[in-house]
């Protein structure tokens, strides 16, 4: 078999920067804009920040989808290794650079106990989202403060082994109408998933409480997650259905039958204004963050990537710009280091008028964004694309 060499999609790459600039926006209520006085901007910041995890994970499963289908399909144990090493390349460098240079600053500062060395063996087989255990008090994936960005690089390695097997299991399923079928019992089996667990939190709770104590009931006591919201938002394992998603959607690209999808030019738009509509409606804080991912988001996102992949669009051409696709490029670093970065820019003016405090954030935000990038420019440059050829040369075979 002739493996197909993947078009390159400028825009994929641009979008990446925009699902990591929303996780980053979602962040600075908790410390650049920790006494924002508007309840309206705080719920647009969190909704963002959904979105943007949420497009992360069906971004993760579709290009991984589009890449490295073919050379998965012909399975040799080569193939399936050097897979691996490309994602392990990818992702691991930096993430555990973040993490030795969190505890480092910790120890510094006098906030870091052995006992959260337990938590260390998870973050060095990047499995510390795979289990809900506490240390401390605390889950796994979040003892250490600047790097709990990274319980979603845990779950995404997962989702990467789960991959060759959906390759096999779905082999025969590259048409249209068979991609349709995939990404149709995606769409139900995650609303199931969410309408099961939302069903059933008290049982879970209750479960929760007997098999790890109190702590692992608690709510609304950061950096305290409970296990119903590990289960729920942070698990690869909920998790799943947006990879698959995106799965189901680059399958269509894959499948080269764009004729019977020729309205998108008409209804990109549409769905375009309708996901901002999502965003800044104020009816949506009534809503668990699971219910509207499932119900809403996935599956407009999931049909944003194809029509903007499929069809020329403003919004293609937008992110396809030379400069979001070096952000795009940068999205990785921008994504991991942006913690960090916050908890140098701490909140002022809270006895401030709402005017002046406004301004005195936006510039903090302003200031926190440019040094992010920097940053982010040299983690890239410096450790990333070196790391990652130096590994891929050395493992691959």
């Amino acid at each position: 078999m002739q493996f197909r060499k993947p078009l390159e999609i400028p825009c994929l790459t641009g979008i990446r920067f925009f699902a990591a600039f929303a996780i980053l926006c979602h962040h600075s209520p908790g410390s650049i804009f920790y006494y924002l006085p508007s309840s309206e901007w705080r719920q647009f910041l969190a909704q963002l920040g959904v979105f943007g995890m949420s497009l992360f994970f069906v971004m993760s499963g579709f290009i991984i989808h589009y890449n490295y289908f073919d050379k998965i399909a012909q399975f040799s144990w080569k193939n399936l290794y050097n897979f691996l090493i490309a994602r392990f390349a990818r992702l691991y460098p930096l993430f555990i650079a973040l993490v030795l240079t969190d505890i480092a600053i910790m120890q510094f500062s006098g906030a870091f106990s052995l006992g959260k060395l337990q938590a260390l063996p998870y973050f060095f087989t990047l499995s510390q989202t795979w289990f809900y255990q506490l240390v401390e008090g605390i889950p796994t994936f979040i003892p250490f403060s600047r790097s709990n960005v990274t319980w979603s690089i845990s779950s995404e390695f997962l989702l990467y082994g789960f991959f060759p097997v959906m390759v096999y299991l779905f082999l025969k399923m590259q048409t249209t109408a068979r991609s349709a079928v995939v990404f149709g019992a995606s769409l139900i089996l995650q609303f199931f998933a969410v309408w099961w667990l939302i069903q059933h939190k008290q049982e879970i709770e209750h479960w929760a409480l007997e098999f790890f104590g109190e702590r692992a009931v608690e709510t609304n006591t950061p950096p305290v997650y409970s296990f119903y919201t590990w289960l729920s938002f942070n698990s690869p394992y909920i998790r799943f259905f947006e990879f698959a998603i995106g799965y189901s959607i680059s399958n269509f690209l894959r499948a080269k039958e764009y004729g019977t999808l020729a309205y998108s030019k008409i209804i990109t738009p549409v769905i375009f204004i309708f996901l901002c509509a999502l965003l800044l409606n104020p009816w949506l804080q009534w809503f668990p963050p699971s219910i509207i991912t499932s119900y809403l988001l996935t599956p407009v996102i999931g049909f944003l990537l194809l029509y903007m992949t499929t069809f020329p669009s403003f919004v293609r051409s937008f992110f396809s710009v030379r400069s979001f696709v070096y952000l795009g490029e940068m999205s990785y670093s921008i994504y991991m280091v942006h913690n960090m970065v916050y908890a140098y820019f701490l909140p002022t003016g809270s006895e401030d008028s709402a005017l002046t405090y406004y301004f005195k954030a936006d510039l903090n935000f302003i200031h926190a964004c440019i040094v992010i990038f920097i940053i982010s420019y040299f983690t890239y440059t410096y450790l990333e694309v070196p790391s990652r050829s130096f590994l891929r040369r050395r493992l691959s075979i």
